[in-house]
């Protein structure tokens, strides 16, 4: 049998007992078999993020940790869409740090030729397969393709880079400077050879910190999906503004704002809670639109350092859950509810052992601060 055969048979085993089973495949090589194992497992991990390339079998899979760090296809799109918004349709692409090259593929699709940059031969080699003649393949670094490219063409010329949240030892990181490539380093590079850049950053990245090592005016998004910041992409250049975007792909939540709008704006804090409460999604949170959110929604802040809302009157349109309050520091709790802590003296995992409640259920026990004192409130939550 092919070794597509194989792939296509076993598509939904466990990858770790089939490891196990290497003596019944005596006609592959040890290489050919590990092949086997990292395409069904590449499969397998992405097939709810990238639905199109799961409906393939011509999709080549990398190892275990680019499928991880790729884009999903809802995020991949959202920055095709970014870049045909600023009108470069004749404009070059060129991904300087390619990896599974699902970023390339979905924002080849916004301009007329596009350049996969990677300095992994191996992943140069899957993508030779999986992106198609419409998209070149250059084994090379980031900083050996900035150095290679003219400042001919400029004016269409378009920079991509996810740089990798790695350390050399295979740690996390997460500021800008310690990610690779330091794009801190090639941004001045950057500006002089495109007029646009954009850049996917990890959704724990210090978003205020990393602007102000990467300098200049970038637009900002904060993408989430279900309630899960899942990254963030920055923009300098042609048709960009330094706006903050927050954005829910699954629910459609939208706030756009501006740090100076935000700063600016009063803090509105409760004297007490009210009938209604609101905790707002995650991509608005990462955003830091706390003073913009009471504002526009009419509701006000539990406490300067609590980041949730409350208001006497239902807001329909709240931009994250809502709840209604049923009982404040009640002594009498359910036995099950779920636990949320926002600036509260315990965690949520604390709160639900004190207070030896299951997990679970339509009911809500939110600890939080109000008006500077700590507060346990009971409530059903809405939406």
């Amino acid at each position: 049998m092919e070794l597509s055969g194989i792939i296509k048979a076993h598509e939904h085993d466990d990858v770790a007992q089939l490891a196990l089973q290497r003596a019944q495949y005596k006609d592959l090589s040890n290489d050919e078999f590990r092949w086997v194992l990292q395409q069904i497992e590449g499969r397998q991990r992405t097939k709810e993020k990238l639905p199109s390339i799961a409906a393939r079998d011509d999709w080549w899979y990398p190892v275990r940790l680019s499928c991880e760090q790729c884009s999903s296809e809802l995020t991949a799109c959202y920055k095709r869409e970014l870049l045909k918004e600023k009108g470069i349709e004749n404009g070059e692409l060129n991904d300087l740090t390619g990896g599974s090259g699902i970023d390339t593929l979905y924002l080849s699709e916004a301009v007329k030729t596009a350049y996969y940059i990677e300095k992994d031969a191996e992943l140069c080699r899957l993508a030779e397969h999986n992106l198609g003649a419409r998209i070149q393949i250059i084994n090379s670094t980031a900083e050996e393709r900035l150095e290679a490219l003219t400042t001919a063409g400029t004016d269409r010329r378009i920079l991509y880079a996810d740089p990798a949240r790695r350390d050399k030892n295979g740690g996390k990181v997460f500021r800008i400077e310690d990610c690779t490539p330091n794009m801190t380093r090639l941004i001045g590079t950057m500006r002089q050879k495109s007029c646009l850049r954009m850049l996917k950053l990890s959704p724990m990245t210090d978003v205020t910190a990393a602007l102000k090592s990467m300098g200049g005016d970038w637009e900002t998004h904060i993408v989430a999906v279900d309630n899960e910041v899942k990254e963030i992409v920055i923009l300098e250049g042609a048709g960009t503004h330094p706006t903050v975007t927050a954005i829910d792909l699954k629910s459609g939540i939208r706030l756009e704002m501006t740090r100076e709008e935000e700063n600016n704006l009063p803090q509105v804090t409760a004297k007490e809670a009210g009938a209604y409460l609101y905790e707002p999604n995650a991509a608005l949170m990462k955003a830091g639109a706390f003073r913009t959110i009471a504002h526009r929604y009419g509701v006000e802040q539990m406490d300067k350092n609590s980041h949730l809302y409350t208001s006497a009157n239902e807001v329909n349109n709240f931009p994250g859950r809502r709840f209604k309050t049923i009982e404040l520091n009640s002594k009498d709790l359910p036995e099950q509810a779920n636990v949320i802590c926002r600036n509260y003296p315990l965690s949520a995992e604390q709160l639900r052992k004190k207070l030896k409640i299951k997990d679970g259920g339509n009911l809500y026990i939110i600890g939080t601060r109000v008006n500077g004192k700590p507060t346990l409130i009971l409530a059903d939550r809405l939406a």
